[in-house]
């Protein structure tokens, strides 16, 4: 694996509404993508394109190399954290939970990667959906 990245809705949400997406991006281009409301409701595994591998890779490359600041929480907007990985699988960059907004090499790859969410129906989750899942 080369990335793995989770954006999470901070905002103030119900059970309806959409609570985080995992990206997992391998060497090879593979993006395997789950995205999470009350439960999963999507996972799939999709081909990113070569410009856009080069694009993520070279943001990668900067951030390692000149980590951006970190802006403190808050409870709004969207939060993003990125874990890079070296060839033998070992964590070389972290960057916990947290806004990207100004940061643009950040920015950039958090644009590529929702760029390449399947369409999928947004559920609607009944009172006994709800109930079985907080119990």
């Amino acid at each position: 694996m080369l990335l793995r990245a989770v954006n999470v809705n901070w905002g103030l949400r119900t059970a309806q509404d959409w609570q985080y997406t995992e990206f997992e991006l391998s060497e090879d281009g593979e993006l395997h993508i789950k995205v999470f409301f009350l439960y999963p409701v999507l996972d799939k595994v999709v081909h990113i394109s070569t410009k856009d591998m080069l694009s993520i890779k070279g943001n990668l490359k900067k951030t390692i190399s000149d980590p951006p600041d970190v802006f403190p929480d808050a409870c709004d907007g969207e939060a993003w954290a990125f874990d890079i990985y070296d060839e033998d699988g070992k964590i070389t960059y972290k960057r916990e939970k947290g806004y990207i907004y100004g940061v643009d090499v950040l920015e950039e790859i958090g644009e590529i990667l929702n760029c390449y969410i399947p369409e999928y129906e947004k559920p609607h989750y009944t009172k006994e959906d709800i109930d079985r899942c907080y119990k």
